[in-house]
């Protein structure tokens, strides 16, 4: 059975409070783990907050609608960006094959990567799948994202 819920995003509020409201609901109902609700919203976070797609004159009159899908065996939060139109920045963000985490687009590559089991990416709709399989937050699925961030964290340490 597959349940769908969605919000619009208005850049006129302070977005992070919105997703966070959103995600916390639908994890809430589906009783899902506190760390897993962390990924969705640092995910989600990291695709929504790209700069490189949202100047400022770009904002004014425009929004950004999550829809949220419940399938059996994972969620979805497909976040469909409105009147915005895609520039390079955004598609190279989720395609490019490298991952260079010197660079701010590094960095929320990898973290968006890390955090969601699939991205899928779709141009001519302009919007960005995130999906989260619910048989992965088994402990197996948990530990290798957690090695995963550590190695990222301890490396940026060693450059302090």
């Amino acid at each position: 059975m597959k349940v769908k819920k969605e919000k619009v995003i208005n850049f006129k509020q302070n977005i992070i409070n919105q997703i966070e409201e959103f995600v916390e609901e639908i994890c809430d109902f589906y009783n899902i783990s506190n760390s897993y609700y962390a990924n969705i919203i640092i995910a989600l976070t990291e695709v929504i907050n790209t700069p490189d797609v949202f100047s400022k004159e770009n904002i004014e009159n425009n929004y950004i609608n999550i829809i949220f899908l419940k399938k059996s065996k994972s969620l979805s939060f497909t976040i469909k960006y409105g009147n915005f139109i895609f520039d390079e920045n955004i598609i190279l963000l989720i395609n490019d094959e490298k991952n260079d985490l010197n660079t701010e687009k590094g960095k929320r590559k990898f973290l968006i990567n890390s955090l969601a089991d699939t991205v899928n990416f779709n141009e001519s709709k302009n919007e960005i799948e995130l999906v989260f399989f619910t048989p992965g937050i088994k402990k197996e699925k948990s530990q290798e994202r957690k090695e995963s961030l550590s190695h990222y964290y301890n490396s940026k340490k060693q450059k302090v």
